[in-house]
């Protein structure tokens, strides 16, 4: 169970030596100097033993206590010391760290099932071209552009699955300018009545600092990947496509779009659907958002369960 910060322990590692709370390094009475700016690089006992007992006076029972760390190279090549580095390393994962990675793990576990690669019913491992997510149990959502105009024309689609399967897909409907097309698959052929299927984020949920896991099969391969990052902007514009969108760190490459990027509570919070050019700036992407993508695909969805077509429904503006 994740506890609130203000029951943290705090480390410090220029403490007293006598608080079983701290963590101090092996020091001598004499400071190492910087071979280049000859300044000091280590304290002296007295001196860490000074601090920690000023610091102990102006602590408060209802002041916020971070950990903290403070690390001296020099320090950090004592066989000692790092003995000592590594019990912390070990007591951080069986607390609060632990509950992070297991939390991790559960998420990626949790939406795994959900993405699927998209192709050419003919393609090879090495030919994807791009990604999807399954919603309301037998559509696929993903991007406009992901399928040439061949695939268009012909309705010849392939969905490639966690397991491996490869099944074909009917292209039910698009909307080229904002870029999202919907597929259908028979879950049938997967031995299912159902597939397991996304939610979407509650609308204005995405914030900056929010993070996020963006999802998909970068550079073309038919190979699952996970990149985490933050949400470093929640105003972009795109004005081509008329979409609000917002900007993510988490790694985007080619065979990315039409995936999704989810939230840390395994809820779409966005398609993969820009990404900035290579040469111009690295780990900026820019996905749509579930009050745009939604109604959207449902509106799709929808008039095609009204009135099945063979032709893909095109629902641009």
């Amino acid at each position: 169970m994740l506890v609130p910060i203000t029951k943290f322990s705090t480390v410090r590692f220029y403490g007293n030596r006598n608080d079983a709370n701290t963590l101090a390094p092996i020091k001598s009475e004499q400071p190492s100097y910087c071979p280049v700016s000859g300044k000091p690089l280590l304290k002296t006992n007295a001196e860490c033993d000074r601090i920690a007992s000023t610091e102990d006076q102006e602590d408060s029972p209802d002041a916020l206590k971070f950990p903290v760390y403070k690390s001296y190279y020099p320090d950090s090549l004592s066989p000692r010391y790092r003995k000592r580095m590594q019990q912390e390393l070990r007591k951080n994962m069986q607390g609060f760290m632990g509950e992070i990675v297991n939390h991790n793990r559960v998420l990626t576990d949790y939406i795994k099932p959900m993405v699927v690669s998209i192709h050419k019913p003919d393609a090879g491992d090495n030919d994807v071209s791009g990604s999807g997510f399954i919603y309301r149990g037998k559509y696929i959502i993903t991007n406009h552009h992901v399928l040439d105009d061949g695939s268009l024309q012909n309705g010849k689609v392939a969905v490639t699955f966690l397991n491996g399967k490869i099944v074909n897909a009917k292209i039910v409907g698009f909307d080229k300018q904002k870029d999202i097309m919907v597929l259908r698959v028979n879950p049938k052929k997967l031995n299912m009545d159902r597939l397991p299927s996304v939610d979407f984020a509650p609308a204005h949920t995405v914030e900056e600092g929010d993070p996020v896991v963006a999802v998909g099969h970068p550079l073309g391969h038919n190979r699952w990947s996970m990149t985490f990052g933050n949400v470093t902007s929640d105003n972009r514009h795109h004005e081509a496509s008329g979409l609000d969108l917002f900007q993510i760190d988490a790694d985007l490459s080619v065979g990315n779009s039409g995936g999704p990027t989810f939230n840390m509570f395994g809820e779409v919070a966005g398609i993969n659907i820009y990404t900035a050019m290579p040469s111009m700036a690295e780990n900026i992407g820019f996905c749509v958002r579930p009050k745009d993508l939604k109604p959207l695909v449902d509106k799709i969805i929808d008039k095609f369960e009204q009135k099945p077509k063979e032709t893909p429904l095109d629902v641009t503006a």
